[in-house]
């Protein structure tokens, strides 16, 4: 019996079920759920609502920040996303978590209608202070007024940091051109 028999035989025997069981079918978007829509009344949740039912099943990346005793360093922060990462994939989502701050993590997912369970879980766990997705901010439990205090002077210092080094580059600058000035000043007194 040659290949094609078999495929033949094969043809033959399988049943209607195992044919539409082996076909292919992309999983389809959740689409507006029009009832909750409805009820909504705050338009942020409105613009919430319809922005979440525009995910499509390509890739998602969104953005967590996190809080825990001992914050922030590299490693805790990899010990603690590493955990939800092991859970979400027990749960079969495939997320790769990027660790990009000391606070703060990537999560990546080739498949964009998980996107809404993953940031839903990630906003209920205690380390977490806020989800960022599709540029809507989602707070999680740590996220307390001692944290946003925190928050709020830690930003103050970035700024104030920020601001010496343009004062240094624009002082050494302005050296600079000085230096060059007087070089060319002294070149022309020369001739």
């Amino acid at each position: 019996m040659t290949d094609k028999d078999w495929e033949a035989i094969e043809k033959e025997w399988e049943t209607p079920e195992e044919k539409e069981e082996y076909e292919y079918r992309p999983p389809k978007q959740k689409g507006i759920d029009m009832e909750k829509l409805k009820e909504t009344k705050d338009p942020k949740k409105v613009k919430e609502l319809v922005a979440e039912s525009q995910v499509s099943t390509g890739p998602a990346m969104m953005f967590a920040t996190v809080d825990y005793e001992g914050c922030c360093n590299k490693s805790a922060t990899e010990k603690v996303t590493g955990k939800w990462s092991s859970l979400l994939r027990s749960a079969g989502m495939d997320a790769n978590l990027y660790v990009i701050e000391d606070d703060q993590v990537l999560f990546s997912s080739q498949h964009g209608f998980h996107a809404h369970e993953i940031r839903d879980f990630v906003t209920k766990q205690p380390e977490c202070v806020a989800v960022e997705w599709n540029q809507v901010r989602t707070p999680g439990p740590a996220e307390t007024p001692e944290w946003i205090a925190k928050n709020e002077v830690k930003k103050a210092e970035k700024e104030a940091k920020k601001a010496a080094t343009e004062k240094q580059k624009k002082a050494e600058e302005k050296a600079k051109k000085k230096k060059k000035k007087t070089k060319k000043k002294a070149a022309k007194t020369e001739l």
